[in-house]
């Protein structure tokens, strides 16, 4: 009887219908892993895959029917998007988001991330015609110049630029903290 006690509880992770519906939910943050909110190696190029192109029919690609918003940035701008894709499930974000490159006009970083960059400011709006447009980075206060200078260019070609403020970091992913 106890075997099958133990054997049934095993096989139903524990009985979770005990819990409470939010134990549970905040108890699989456990496992969470950030990748798949990124959309990484696809979206979200690390600096290991920074040579790889962005999948431009999973990521760039607007939708039909739907406001249509670019988000650029670095792992900043890739943190944000999984967020704001749930919150606002009637407007697609595409997604353009390179680690440790600012989503700039002016040469910033390394020269992979400028052309990473410099390509989807000019050639994927051209071609995709957003909405608006999210700058999401790692800013710093000598950023602003070249923030300023990319938004005044970005606004002859888009209606709606938004540059998104820092976001708060972690040691460890906030869902593992919490």
């Amino acid at each position: 009887a106890i075997a099958a006690a133990g054997i049934a509880l095993s096989m139903t992770q524990g009985w979770p219908a005990r819990l409470e519906k939010n134990v549970v939910q905040t108890a699989s943050l456990l496992d969470y892993r950030q990748g798949s909110a990124f959309r990484s190696s696809s979206c979200f190029l690390s600096s290991s895959s920074r040579s790889k192109p962005l999948d431009q029919a999973l990521c760039l690609t607007p939708v039909p029917l739907k406001r249509n918003v670019l988000l650029v940035g670095d792992s900043h701008g890739a943190h944000i998007w999984y967020g704001l894709a749930a919150a606002y499930p009637d407007t697609h974000f595409m997604q353009a988001t390179v680690s440790g490159c600012k989503p700039l006009l002016v040469p910033n970083g390394d020269a992979r991330c400028y052309e990473i960059q410099h390509e989807v400011l000019t050639k994927t709006i051209a071609q995709t015609q957003p909405d608006a447009i999210l700058l999401s980075a790692r800013w710093k206060s000598a950023d602003l110049k070249s923030v300023i200078d990319t938004v005044h260019q970005l606004s002859q070609k888009v209606a709606h630029v938004t540059v998104m403020g820092r976001i708060v970091e972690y040691r460890n992913p906030l869902p593992q903290l919490m």
